[in-house]
């Protein structure tokens, strides 16, 4: 559905950067952790270099997390619970639209839950499956850490879970945790020795990131993210739970109870509730951490928080249903059996909204919905070919990571380089001397219709001439203009760029 409405990849080029840091990323890039790149490296390893793939990928990364939240209901002993909570984070925008663009962000969408379950059958485990545990629970959360550093607020909160339960604090008290802190210690070691080796680079990049309107967009968007990211779920959740508990206390006023019953949905059942500290505290914390100035919320980070929302609404709905007095009496039918019957409708209510929105962009003439990343990568690579048909191309550098696309859906042999060869951003990373073998500067001009033919130079061109004069190469600008067709882009909306041929 969301390669009908958004036939390229994101507007920001994260998932091209994604792809070029997997091919040169060993234990750090020069802005994230590389974890979310190592497994785009290992996606390509055997899927077609496609943008409908990569966000296959995206959803298959989805599908992960939703088996980590079924395990995770298992393991708080709320398995009635497993099928509605999925059906709900299908509901919110994490789940659907925002995991399409596959990041640091999306990527903890299923290393979160997996880790949470690890820590509570870590809790719960007998005989080897204590060592088998702890170890998985050392890798979950050395994993998320490399995935994104924020990760370490809900690791926090899986601590803080254990210390107030009574089976996390006797776990506490075996060698199992220290187990676990050893193989997290020995798994982030490489990337700690890469990050001092290396200036301190993502670090200082993490440092540098915001200013105070940023800033001040960020805390609120984060703060109101368990209303912008998960409303639908959560007004399914208090209509359906609300329309149940009115039919099974007599007399009730739905209306008139509504706002207490979504009020109750977030609180907890005690300070032992570890469902409550798992879906509540990294959003808590980090809102802290924000509103103190301690660090620069983003909206986007609030995308992996809410694996655990569901399970705390039902449960908490669960609570509050009379339970009958008669043992041999048969139950009553769950509530929730009613989200099957809508799941399906719903299902198909997005595709038809997947093909409005993509006649919607295609008669606007959206920019990211014509962007014609595999045509252009095809114009490029075809010119080379015919101009050079003796010579392989090496690399490809330039507008970082639009660049990418050539190595993505061209040719997949092509290292894509930070920047240029020699530049601050290519030193972070252990490859030959590009400047010796025959490679390619692109640089992206932006729509036709919004360039002019006196226009200058941009800050890509200008460095490659630069580059190029400095290593004493031929400056040639090959200038191209690409556009997509076919009945989906019934627009003429043309995309020019300007490549140079570096040949030593």
């Amino acid at each position: 559905m969301q390669h009908i409405a958004y036939p390229a990849l994101d507007r920001h080029h994260d998932m091209l950067e994604n792809y070029a840091w997997s091919q040169i990323a060993v234990w750090g890039t020069h802005k994230h952790p590389p974890f979310f790149a190592w497994v785009v490296g290992a996606w390509f390893q055997v899927m077609p270099h496609q943008s409908f793939f990569y966000k296959l990928l995206a959803y298959v990364n989805v599908a992960v997390s939703l088996w980590g939240v079924v395990r995770l209901a298992q393991a708080l002993k709320l398995p009635q619970l497993a099928k509605p909570a999925v059906i709900l984070l299908l509901w919110s925008l994490p789940y659907t639209t925002l995991a399409s663009k596959f990041n640091a962000n999306s990527q903890l969408l299923s290393l979160w839950p997996w880790t949470a379950v690890f820590m509570l059958r870590a809790w719960q485990a007998w005989g080897w499956h204590k060592v088998l545990f702890a170890a998985l629970l050392g890798l979950a959360a050395a994993a998320c850490f490399l995935s994104k550093y924020y990760s370490g607020v809900f690791l926090l909160g899986l601590f803080i879970a254990s210390v107030f339960h009574p089976e996390g604090r006797a776990w506490l008290k075996t060698p199992w945790p220290y187990l676990s802190l050893l193989v997290f210690v020995l798994a982030m070691w490489p990337h700690a020795q890469w990050v001092m080796a290396h200036d301190m680079v993502t670090l200082k990049y993490m440092d540098e990131q915001g200013g105070a309107q940023i800033y001040k967009q960020g805390l609120a968007g984060f703060a109101l993210s368990p209303i912008l990211y998960w409303l639908p779920a959560w007004l399914v959740t208090v209509f359906v739970g609300g329309r149940a508990l009115c039919k099974a206390q007599a007399g009730a006023s739905w209306l008139g109870s509504v706002s207490r019953w979504a009020w109750q949905c977030w609180m907890p059942r005690a300070w032992n509730d570890t469902l409550f500290w798992l879906a509540v505290f990294p959003w808590a914390m980090s809102l802290g951490f924000g509103i103190t100035g301690y660090v620069n919320l983003s909206t986007a980070w609030a995308i992996p928080i809410g694996y655990a929302f569901p399970l705390l609404w039902l449960r908490n709905f669960e609570l509050r249903m009379p339970v009958s007095e008669h043992e041999d009496s048969t139950p009553a039918p769950s509530p929730w059996s009613q989200l099957d019957r809508w799941f399906v409708p719903s299902l198909l209510g997005l595709v038809f909204f997947s093909c409005v929105l993509a006649w919607s962009h295609a008669s606007r003439s959206e920019v990211n919905y014509y962007r014609p990343s595999e045509a252009t990568a095809t114009v490029i690579l075809n010119d080379w070919s015919q101009r050079h048909p003796d010579t392989r191309l090496s690399w490809v550098g330039g507008d970082w990571a639009e660049s990418a696309l050539l190595s993505l859906y061209g040719d997949a042999s092509l290292t894509v380089i930070p920047d240029l060869p020699g530049s601050k951003a290519a030193s972070f990373y252990d490859t030959p001397d590009w400047s010796r073998q025959p490679g390619l500067i692109f640089c992206s001009l932006g729509l036709s219709a919004q360039r002019r033919a006196d226009s200058p130079p941009g800050a890509c061109e200008l460095n490659a001439r630069q580059w190029l004069e400095k290593h004493q190469m031929p400056v040639q600008p090959i200038y191209f203009q690409v556009s997509r067709s076919g009945w989906r882009f019934p627009k003429p909306v043309g995309f020019e760029y300007v490549v140079f041929h570096a040949l030593p």
